[in-house]
């Protein structure tokens, strides 16, 4: 997928990123300038985050200017990290760049959840809440066109990552103010000085990958 003058190619666990803004796309085939983020690394100076169902994006000092390529979580994997979670049905589910809100859907279908996403790509929080209203779970999902970094989800019992390990440790103040007993679950990648209560690997058929899970409860353990 093209976006912002690059071209994204996922294979695995890694991302590759051809810059293609100075030329014809053949230019970037036969000499590509590339980068590859192998989660959890980041490539400096690339200032790109996985986010939300594997929202890719591209940051600059204009919190306007994002670019957004999704790359879907399996729901096989959301289902398992769902599970970990032991989502209740009082309960609020928030995902952080929540994509085509398939965490969201599912929760609020297979939990009777209320679930709230936070979403900075346009077309996304359209589709998702369409396929909200489809499942017949919009009365118990709302995704709000927002960057996560601006909203308050400080009362959330369950809160869903898929970011990188930069965005994460920003992340980390945040998360350690959520109240006792609330869970975190994160695909790929876990919080930075922070011990996981348990750690799931499995491979999905959707994409033949090996995919991580991490949950932590609160308050958190520091690591050893």
């Amino acid at each position: 997928m093209v976006a912002g003058g690059r071209l994204y190619l996922r294979q695995g666990q890694t991302l590759y990123c051809y810059d293609v803004q100075d030329g014809a796309l053949e230019t970037a085939v036969h000499e590509p300038r590339t980068t590859a983020l192998s989660f959890p690394d980041v490539a400096p100076g690339e200032g790109l985050s996985l986010a939300g169902q594997g929202t890719v994006r591209q940051r600059s000092r204009d919190p306007e200017d994002i670019d957004s390529v999704f790359v879907p979580t399996p729901h096989d994997v959301v289902e398992k990290m769902l599970a970990l979670a032991e989502v209740k049905a009082d309960e609020t589910v928030c995902d952080l760049g929540s994509g085509d809100g398939r965490i969201l859907i599912t929760a609020a279908k297979e939990y009777g959840a209320r679930a709230v996403g936070y979403e900075i790509d346009a077309d996304l929080v359209e589709t998702s809440r369409r396929k909200a209203k489809e499942q017949g779970v919009d009365h118990l999902v709302t995704i709000e066109e927002k960057d996560f970094f601006t909203a308050d989800f400080s009362e959330s019992q369950v809160v869903t990552l898929y970011l990188t390990l930069e965005v994460v440790a920003q992340l980390v103040p945040r998360l350690r103010k959520l109240k006792a007993g609330a869970r975190i679950v994160a695909h790929a990648h876990p919080i930075p000085g922070v011990r996981p209560d348990r750690v799931v690997r499995m491979v999905s058929p959707e994409d033949n990958a090996e995919h991580t899970i991490y949950i932590w409860t609160t308050p958190f353990k520091a690591d050893e």
